[in-house]
């Protein structure tokens, strides 16, 4: 599941203010007689689409490229027709890596991206990916939220520079949005809070980023607010000549030269999305599809080694929610906790460097080649036909169903609805407050199409799949914004319904402990056994889901 978007929704928000337990085996056949699910062969072909091999499915290397390949060889072997570009599974996704670069120049020397500062380039804030720094004032206005004596106009066209916030614990890492609307008019607004923000918060914010090549060369997001970043207390002592405690506000800086802006390169392999079809039965609906989505990206490598067990220890105590919970370290209790897990495991320690993405999105990935599996060896398949679509680069900000959804290679009119699943192998008491057995969170069933809510309901009851339904995270305004996290956003802004399944977050997520040890097979495939009769029960409607929600401006950011 993508966590870029949350990162951005995070910092806007903040801007404007054990293994996993076995399930009992579940109905793995729908109303449809022929093949099911089969839970030895999800298991296979997880192990082998999370395998160290794979090297973390990072889009545009050479690991996601062997997975591709993999899914596309399935696929095939499945008998499902390619429907990418050209007659294969493939539709290439044209994409570059950004870092941002700096030659800015201060009294000390030079100004370095990482140690010095983060810039912070976000569609939600409005912010410039560059800055000319020659010839731009410099004053430091205070801390963040009490900015002294500074007023808007005495900020209006100066790169004004700021301490951290202030709180009961002292200098922590944040915004403040009244600040930053109050400075609005400045050039750049400078946050000394690289400091105190955490080594995901800096890895979010330095690690280049892969993004659509739309051929505008090394150009970027041109906001029209105030250039933002993050800068360390270091970098304001070396501008000030005293520390920040000793500062006033209205104090003038030095003259800066220099600019900060990105540069774009290619990615080192091509990253591609793969399409198949389960061809409809009945002529006169063959045209129409229900889309069936995952992605089958993840996020690479996260150096350097640590050990495995003891960051799943750390993880079982500190971080339950994986990367959705904020990094910290341990209390004396949590850490005598987690010795105690460390001395009842056996063996010896294993480095771990790799992003498996095990459950997100390898358990999805794999389900929809089981699925379509199924479908395909039918004595008699859906009336409509299937789509399946593995989107890339989904945990860089959903660009590859972007990508496809702006260049399908079926209509967008002739899709009818797109079922999309994205870590569906867990959902055990373990991960979740409510999770069991059959616990599954469904997230946007009736934003677009009431119908299409009310049939994944009755096909659950009917065909006895004993999914368990949580709609909490669904709620408009709910902080994780899985809304907006996932692919079938993109299908959602052009009108097509939409439902996202996901046995949701745990403490691997987005961790290079999410292995495919840790899955529940029988989960994984109930969860897929459930999806596959809610696509064969669309597929097979006399008339497609009726829309009767909003649809979106499928140009603006997206809100839960």
């Amino acid at each position: 599941m993508n966590v870029t978007r949350l990162w951005t929704a995070a910092v806007s928000a903040i801007a404007v203010a054990a293994c996993s337990t076995a399930s009992a085996p579940a109905p793995t056949t729908s109303a449809a007689t022929g093949p099911s699910i089969e839970v030895d062969r999800l298991e296979t072909m997880l192990h082998a689409f999370a395998h160290d091999s794979m090297m973390g499915r990072e889009a545009g290397t050479e690991g996601h490229l062997r997975a591709t390949r993999y899914l596309a060889d399935r696929a095939r072997a499945f008998g499902l027709e390619p429907a990418g570009e050209d007659g294969t599974y493939l539709q290439e996704v044209p994409m570059v890596e950004r870092r941002m670069t700096s030659s800015a120049q201060g009294p000390s020397g030079a100004i370095e991206v990482g140690p010095d500062f983060a810039p912070l380039v976000f569609e939600d804030l409005n912010s410039p990916s560059s800055l000319e720094l020659t010839g731009i004032p410099v004053v430091y206005g205070g801390d963040m939220g009490s900015p002294g004596e500074i007023s808007a106009a005495e900020a209006t066209g100066k790169i004004v520079v700021l301490g951290a916030a202030q709180g009961p614990q002292g200098r922590a890492f944040g915004l403040v949005g009244q600040t930053l609307q109050k400075l609005s008019g400045a050039e750049a607004i400078l946050m000394a809070s690289l400091d105190y923000a955490s080594s995901d918060i800096m890895e979010f914010l330095i690690e280049p980023q892969v993004m659509l090549d739309e051929g505008d060369g090394a150009e970027g997001s041109e906001g029209e607010g105030p250039f933002l970043a993050f800068v360390s207390e270091s970098l304001l002592e070396r501008l000030f000549g005293v520390g920040v405690d000793a500062l006033q506000a209205g104090a003038e800086g030095p003259a800066l030269s220099g600019a900060i802006g990105p540069t774009q390169s290619p990615v080192a392999a091509p990253t591609y999305n793969v399409v198949a079809r389960v061809p409809g039965s009945d002529p006169a609906l063959s045209d129409e599809h229900v889309v069936l989505s995952a992605h089958s990206d993840h996020t690479g490598f996260t150096l350097p080694p640590v050990s495995h067990d003891s960051l799943r220890a750390y993880l079982e105590i500190v971080r339950p929610g994986g990367a959705d919970d904020p990094e910290r370290d341990p209390t004396p209790a949590e850490a005598a906790r987690i010795e105690q897990i460390l001395a009842s495991l056996a063996g010896p320690a294993r480095l771990d460097s790799i992003n498996n993405g095990a459950d997100d999105d390898g358990s999805g990935s794999v389900a929809l080649l089981e699925i379509g599996r199924v479908l395909a060896a039918l004595p008699e398949g859906p009336r409509r036909s299937v789509l399946l679509v593995w989107h890339t680069a989904e945990e860089g900000g959903l660009i590859g169903s972007r990508h496809y959804t702006d260049n399908p290679t079926v209509p967008i009119e002739q899709m009818v609805a797109t079922v999309n699943v994205d870590m569906i192998g867990r959902g055990t008491p373990g991960d979740q407050e409510l999770g069991g057995p059959g616990y599954l969170q469904l997230i946007g069933s009736r934003r677009l199409s009431t119908q299409l809510g009310d049939l994944v309901e009755a096909v659950n009851e009917q065909q006895g799949h004993g999914m368990e339904f949580d709609y909490s995270f669904d709620a408009d305004g709910h902080p994780s914004n899985f809304y907006c996290r996932s692919d079938h956003y993109m299908y959602a802004r052009y009108g097509v319904p939409v439902v996202f399944m996901t046995t949701g977050g745990h403490r691997d997520y987005h961790m290079r402990t999410d292995e495919a040890q840790y899955i529940d097979y029988s989960k994984l495939a109930q969860v897929a056994g459930f999806v596959r009769g809610v696509v064969e029960r669309v597929a097979n409607l006399d008339q497609r889901p009726v829309v009767d929600g909003p649809i979106p401006d499928p140009n603006e950011p997206c809100q839960q």
